[in-house]
């Protein structure tokens, strides 16, 4: 199928302007160049180009050449080739450019869909042209892939897709030094993956293996398939205050967020389609529907259950940012079937945390402190050594023992129940505090 898409324009409220950060998180280079990004099913395309007035598809009598005619104003890569030579293209070649008009011949390695649109200049992203060329027998391929990984559930295999937050031209933020988001995400992303498949009965997948986009509804597609048990988000944060530093964790929020903040955060991660180049599309009402039923299921329990485990663990690697999990609507946490977890892992506005993130001793303690975490969630039968536990006896009230770096959170994970009901059970008017050593009765 041949898809073209509408020129589109992007209305956005004055609060979303408000919360993105400043323009250095989303720098782009050589905005006159033609960039492409190879993902295994397809290839994506970006021109920039100062005003585009309309695009022909010109038919060509070679089944395996895609030419492209642009109406554009401003300046224009000027004429050569450049070579692909990836899974679905070969050449790009611009054949044609003057003051009015450029054209494209993308020779194809076989017959192709297309999808193309145009995205208005955002903060310091110029227009551009975005052709996204899909082989439909990759996208199978890919697909089948998927499916055989989601079978070892069978074999009792538990299933945790890592995703490597933005790709391609969407490089997140970037750091005082110049390192990008999502370079880092992606090594840290291979480090848990690597952790993860060496142990019995767990079976680690990625969103993306490679420096490519994918939209964020795509992403929550992608762990459906695999049949995930499990979907965890790593991100890399930046602010204009250089001392801010730590590890922080987010779930989803279908009420309004748990503060300003949270809510801040997740409109800049939903910013990722807005950069990376993802055509606006109406709301989806049967998704609407389906994450409204996410009230009434414990999706989003056990998300944060997850997430108040991590905490406590994660503070052996780093700082931790908030003693608890936050809540905001970020849309690739919307799965109504997947607990689902956004990890902040550090600042890269903080020097000290760029090289941190730089650091490849870091990369793997925390890859592994996240994957030792996972394993527990999914296996809460089996508790850490370490841990004071009065084991159940008939008539006997069951106690635990509050360790240093855990929390309500990580400890209702722990015994699969919920943090109002230790709240309750024990009196407790700041749930947000505990001390060491403190007794908490157990449900």
């Amino acid at each position: 199928m041949r898809r073209v898409t509408p020129i589109l324009i992007f209305v956005l409220t004055s609060a979303t302007l408000l919360s993105v950060p400043s323009p250095l998180t989303f720098g782009r280079e050589d905005p006159l160049d033609i960039h492409y990004w190879s993902a295994p099913d397809h290839t994506r395309i970006v021109i920039y180009i100062e005003e585009i007035i309309n695009w022909n598809i010109i038919e060509s009598e070679h089944s395996n050449r895609l030419i492209v005619e642009i109406h554009c104003t401003g300046e224009k890569p000027p004429k050569g080739r450049i070579s692909v030579s990836d899974p679905v293209i070969r050449e790009i070649q611009v054949a044609e450019s003057d003051r009015e008009m450029m054209r494209l011949h993308i020779f194809l390695v076989k017959p192709a869909e297309w999808d193309i649109f145009t995205l208005e200049k955002y903060l310091n992203n110029p227009a551009k042209m975005v052709m996204k060329i899909s082989r439909p027998d990759l996208v199978e391929q890919e697909k089948r892939k998927r499916a055989k990984i989601r079978q070892l559930h069978e074999k009792g295999t538990r299933i945790i897709v890592v995703d490597p937050g933005h790709g391609a031209e969407d490089q997140g933020a970037i750091g005082r030094n110049g390192t990008r988001e999502k370079d880092v995400v992606l090594k840290i992303a291979k480090e848990m993956q690597k952790v993860l498949n060496k142990k019995s009965d767990f079976k680690a997948a990625l969103t993306r293996s490679h420096d490519y986009f994918i939209p964020l509804e795509e992403r929550i597609n992608i762990a459906q398939e695999y049949g995930a048990d499990l979907f965890i988000s790593l991100h890399a944060d930046w602010t204009i205050k250089k001392d801010v530093r730590g590890t922080s964790f987010y779930c989803l929020s279908l009420q309004g967020a748990s503060d300003k903040g949270a809510e801040l955060l997740a409109e800049k991660e939903n910013l990722s389609d807005f950069i990376g180049g993802v055509p606006i599309k109406r709301e989806n009402e049967d998704l609407q529907t389906i994450l409204l039923d996410l009230v009434q299921t414990k999706t989003i329990n056990d998300s944060l259950r997850f997430a108040g485990l991590a905490i406590g663990e994660m503070s052996k690697v780093n700082k931790i940012k908030y003693n608890r999990p936050k809540q905001a609507s970020f849309g690739v946490l919307k799965s109504p079937n997947i607990p689902s977890v956004l990890v902040e892992m550090a600042y890269l506005s903080n020097q000290y945390e760029e090289r941190l993130l730089n650091n490849r001793k870091f990369q793997f303690k925390f890859a592994e402190a996240l994957s030792h975490v996972a394993v527990r969630f999914l296996t809460p039968d089996s508790l850490e050594t370490g841990t004071v536990v009065q084991k159940k006896h008939p008539g006997k009230k069951n106690v635990h023992i509050v360790q240093k770096g855990e929390n309500l959170w990580s400890i209702a994970s722990k015994y699969g129940i919920r943090v109002s009901d230790l709240q309750k059970l024990n009196h407790l008017k700041d749930i947000h505090h505990i001390i060491p050593g403190k007794k908490l009765l157990l449900p």
